[in-house]
Protein backbone atom coordinates (compact mmCIF):
# COMPACT_ATOMS: atom_id res chain seq x y z
CA UNK A 1 0.00 0.00 0.00
CA UNK A 2 3.17 2.72 0.94
CA UNK A 3 4.62 1.71 -2.28
CA UNK A 4 1.32 2.04 -4.85
CA UNK A 5 -0.86 4.31 -2.99
CA UNK A 6 1.94 6.73 -0.95
CA UNK A 7 -0.05 9.57 -1.94
CA UNK A 8 -3.43 8.59 -0.08
CA UNK A 9 -1.19 7.66 3.62
CA UNK A 10 0.32 10.01 5.79
CA UNK A 11 4.11 9.77 5.68
CA UNK A 12 5.57 7.56 8.39
CA UNK A 13 8.06 9.76 10.58
CA UNK A 14 11.90 7.93 10.06
CA UNK A 15 13.63 6.28 12.55
CA UNK A 16 16.27 7.76 14.92
CA UNK A 17 19.85 7.35 14.34
CA UNK A 18 20.21 4.93 17.64
CA UNK A 19 17.43 2.77 16.43
CA UNK A 20 19.04 3.05 12.65
CA UNK A 21 22.82 2.09 14.45
CA UNK A 22 20.75 -0.97 16.18
CA UNK A 23 19.59 -2.30 12.79
CA UNK A 24 22.75 -2.05 11.18
CA UNK A 25 24.34 -3.88 13.73
CA UNK A 26 21.64 -6.77 14.04
CA UNK A 27 22.06 -7.51 10.71
CA UNK A 28 25.83 -7.21 10.52
CA UNK A 29 25.99 -9.72 13.34
CA UNK A 30 23.46 -11.68 11.78
CA UNK A 31 25.46 -12.31 8.74
CA UNK A 32 28.50 -12.62 10.56
CA UNK A 33 26.61 -15.64 12.27
CA UNK A 34 26.14 -17.35 8.60
CA UNK A 35 29.40 -17.04 7.72
CA UNK A 36 30.85 -18.33 10.32
CA UNK A 37 28.15 -21.18 10.02
CA UNK A 38 29.42 -21.37 6.39
CA UNK A 39 32.94 -21.83 7.20
CA UNK A 40 32.15 -24.10 10.35
CA UNK A 41 30.38 -26.69 7.16
CA UNK A 42 33.64 -26.12 4.73
CA UNK A 43 35.72 -26.98 7.90
CA UNK A 44 33.86 -30.46 8.63
CA UNK A 45 33.85 -31.22 5.36
CA UNK A 46 37.23 -31.41 5.21
CA UNK A 47 37.40 -32.91 8.40
CA UNK A 48 35.35 -35.94 6.90
CA UNK A 49 37.76 -36.94 3.56
CA UNK A 50 41.10 -37.13 5.97
CA UNK A 51 39.94 -36.91 9.58
CA UNK A 52 37.31 -38.31 11.12
CA UNK A 53 39.06 -38.94 14.24
CA UNK A 54 38.66 -35.29 15.11
CA UNK A 55 34.89 -34.92 14.31
CA UNK A 56 34.22 -38.47 16.66
CA UNK A 57 36.74 -36.51 19.29
CA UNK A 58 34.64 -33.65 19.67
CA UNK A 59 30.95 -35.26 19.18
CA UNK A 60 29.15 -35.07 22.45
CA UNK A 61 25.26 -34.75 22.89
CA UNK A 62 24.72 -35.57 19.25
CA UNK A 63 26.26 -32.51 17.89
CA UNK A 64 30.03 -31.91 17.02
CA UNK A 65 31.22 -28.39 17.77
CA UNK A 66 33.87 -27.58 16.01
CA UNK A 67 33.30 -23.37 16.37
CA UNK A 68 34.16 -24.48 20.19
CA UNK A 69 37.56 -22.75 21.24
CA UNK A 70 38.87 -26.16 22.72
CA UNK A 71 38.23 -27.97 19.20
CA UNK A 72 39.69 -24.67 17.24
CA UNK A 73 42.96 -24.98 19.70
CA UNK A 74 43.32 -28.62 19.12
CA UNK A 75 43.03 -28.34 15.51
CA UNK A 76 45.67 -25.70 15.32
CA UNK A 77 47.64 -27.69 17.47
CA UNK A 78 47.05 -30.98 15.68
CA UNK A 79 45.83 -30.61 11.63
CA UNK A 80 46.47 -33.96 10.80
CA UNK A 81 46.05 -37.79 12.23
CA UNK A 82 49.52 -38.27 12.72
CA UNK A 83 50.24 -34.91 14.49
CA UNK A 84 47.41 -35.58 16.67
CA UNK A 85 48.60 -39.19 17.54
CA UNK A 86 52.09 -37.40 18.71
CA UNK A 87 49.78 -35.49 21.05
CA UNK A 88 50.81 -35.75 24.91
CA UNK A 89 48.25 -35.15 27.71
CA UNK A 90 50.41 -31.99 28.18
CA UNK A 91 49.99 -30.17 25.45
CA UNK A 92 46.61 -31.15 25.13
CA UNK A 93 46.01 -29.90 29.03
CA UNK A 94 47.82 -26.63 27.50
CA UNK A 95 45.64 -26.10 24.84
CA UNK A 96 41.92 -26.81 26.60
CA UNK A 97 43.74 -24.34 29.50
CA UNK A 98 44.82 -21.74 26.68
CA UNK A 99 40.74 -22.23 25.36
CA UNK A 100 39.46 -20.94 28.04
CA UNK A 101 38.69 -24.43 29.74
CA UNK A 102 38.46 -24.86 33.31
CA UNK A 103 36.12 -27.75 35.39
CA UNK A 104 36.92 -31.24 34.01
CA UNK A 105 40.37 -30.43 32.03
CA UNK A 106 41.93 -33.85 33.20
CA UNK A 107 39.15 -36.06 32.50
CA UNK A 108 38.76 -34.47 28.50
CA UNK A 109 42.70 -34.33 28.37
CA UNK A 110 42.65 -38.67 28.79
CA UNK A 111 39.20 -38.81 26.56
CA UNK A 112 41.31 -36.99 23.90
CA UNK A 113 44.35 -38.39 24.18
CA UNK A 114 42.76 -41.88 23.84
CA UNK A 115 40.26 -40.86 21.00
CA UNK A 116 43.72 -39.59 19.07
CA UNK A 117 45.08 -42.86 18.95
CA UNK A 118 41.91 -44.63 17.60
CA UNK A 119 43.39 -45.88 14.62
CA UNK A 120 41.46 -44.55 11.27
CA UNK A 121 41.43 -44.86 7.50
CA UNK A 122 44.12 -42.45 6.82
CA UNK A 123 45.30 -40.85 2.80
CA UNK A 124 48.85 -40.99 1.71
CA UNK A 125 51.11 -38.71 3.81
CA UNK A 126 51.65 -35.91 0.87
CA UNK A 127 47.97 -35.47 0.74
CA UNK A 128 47.43 -35.95 4.18
CA UNK A 129 49.82 -33.33 4.87
CA UNK A 130 47.98 -31.03 2.16
CA UNK A 131 44.42 -31.43 4.00
CA UNK A 132 46.09 -30.51 6.76
CA UNK A 133 47.00 -27.66 5.62
CA UNK A 134 44.10 -26.50 3.93
CA UNK A 135 42.39 -27.36 6.83
CA UNK A 136 44.37 -24.39 8.92
CA UNK A 137 43.20 -22.56 6.07
CA UNK A 138 39.97 -23.34 6.99
CA UNK A 139 40.27 -22.83 10.53
CA UNK A 140 41.72 -18.97 9.82
CA UNK A 141 38.58 -18.06 8.56
CA UNK A 142 36.50 -19.73 11.22
CA UNK A 143 38.63 -18.08 14.03
CA UNK A 144 37.80 -14.74 12.01
CA UNK A 145 34.53 -15.56 11.88
CA UNK A 146 34.13 -16.20 14.98
CA UNK A 147 35.63 -12.96 16.46
CA UNK A 148 33.21 -11.32 14.37
CA UNK A 149 30.26 -12.72 15.13
CA UNK A 150 30.90 -12.00 18.58
CA UNK A 151 32.13 -8.51 18.11
CA UNK A 152 29.07 -7.50 16.31
CA UNK A 153 26.86 -9.12 18.68
CA UNK A 154 28.35 -7.47 21.37
CA UNK A 155 27.68 -4.49 19.84
CA UNK A 156 24.42 -4.85 18.78
CA UNK A 157 23.03 -5.96 22.21
CA UNK A 158 24.84 -2.69 23.73
CA UNK A 159 23.41 -0.22 21.60
CA UNK A 160 19.93 -2.01 21.83
CA UNK A 161 20.27 -2.12 25.54
CA UNK A 162 20.35 2.04 24.96
CA UNK A 163 16.89 2.01 23.23
CA UNK A 164 14.01 3.39 25.09
CA UNK A 165 11.84 0.78 23.94
CA UNK A 166 14.70 -2.33 25.07
CA UNK A 167 12.41 -3.62 28.20
CA UNK A 168 9.04 -3.57 26.25
CA UNK A 169 10.63 -5.38 23.37
CA UNK A 170 12.38 -8.27 25.18
CA UNK A 171 9.13 -8.57 27.35
CA UNK A 172 8.00 -10.14 24.60
CA UNK A 173 8.52 -14.06 24.13
CA UNK A 174 11.10 -14.88 21.54
CA UNK A 175 12.76 -11.56 21.49
CA UNK A 176 15.70 -11.73 22.93
CA UNK A 177 18.50 -8.96 23.15
CA UNK A 178 19.72 -9.41 19.60
CA UNK A 179 16.75 -10.73 18.05
CA UNK A 180 14.92 -7.25 19.61
CA UNK A 181 17.56 -5.32 17.77
CA UNK A 182 15.76 -6.14 14.67
CA UNK A 183 12.10 -5.98 15.06
CA UNK A 184 10.21 -3.99 12.84
CA UNK A 185 8.96 -0.46 14.50
CA UNK A 186 11.40 -0.30 16.43
CA UNK A 187 11.47 3.68 16.79
CA UNK A 188 9.96 5.94 14.40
Amino acid sequence: MRRTDAHAHRPLPADTELARAVAVLARDAQDAVWRRTRALQELRSLLREYYPGFLAAFHRGGATNLAGAEARQLLALAPTPVSAAKLTPVRIATALRRAGRQPGIDALTAELHQAFRVPQLRQLPLIEKALGRQAVALLATLNAECDNAETLGQAAVEAFQQHADHEVITSFPGMGELSGGTAPGRDR
